[in-house]
């Protein structure tokens, strides 16, 4: 029994649905995705150079600071899911991405290595958690249970720009503004 193959359908699957143009919530979805994807990721790539250049940390901590903020995300990926078939998981998502909005402006209030870390570890648990919702609402955002890989897959290439530019972006605004 563990050595049969599994069955492959015949049929073919669609690479595009394009009753996406017509599925005003799936696009909402996405849109909001993009726009918090633009951001999410700027935390990771400055979070030590930002702790160095305003003297927050030691040398020394500041290669740890990445690596706290990439730990917290592990229970952020796993404790808000056990809520989330309670509350709902758009809801959980929404208090996740209002949290890392605030998180995010708090980094500019850490004056020392402590604050700097308790808003690592915020920003990092609600990262998590933005990142464990998402497929959810997805697939609960799909009619045709046949067309989640296809709209997975539209989805996250549409996203992908966005945190393939989010970075960057926020460096060109870093050089220029201080």
């Amino acid at each position: 029994m563990a050595l049969e193959t599994p069955k492959v359908s015949s049929k073919r699957r669609a690479f595009v649905d394009r009753s996406v143009t017509h599925d005003m919530p799936y696009l909402a979805f996405l849109v909001a995705c993009v726009f918090v994807l633009l951001g999410i990721y700027t935390p990771f790539v400055y979070i030590q150079s930002f702790a160095l250049d305003n003297d927050i940390v030691s040398t020394g901590l500041a290669t740890y600071i990445l690596a706290i903020l990439n730990a917290s995300s592990i229970f952020g990926r796993i404790v808000p899911n056990f809520f989330a078939a309670q509350v709902g998981a758009m809801n959980m998502s929404v208090m996740a991405t209002a949290t890392l909005c605030l998180s995010s402006f708090c980094f500019m209030a850490a004056q020392n290595a402590a604050g700097l870390i308790a808003v690592a570890v915020i920003y990092g648990f609600v990262v998590g958690t933005f990142f464990a919702l998402q497929p959810t609402i997805f697939v609960r955002l799909t009619p045709d249970p046949t067309y989640i890989g296809t709209r997975f897959g539209m989805a996250f290439t549409v996203m992908s720009f966005a945190l393939l530019f989010g970075p960057p972006i926020a460096g060109a605004l870093r050089r220029e503004f201080g």
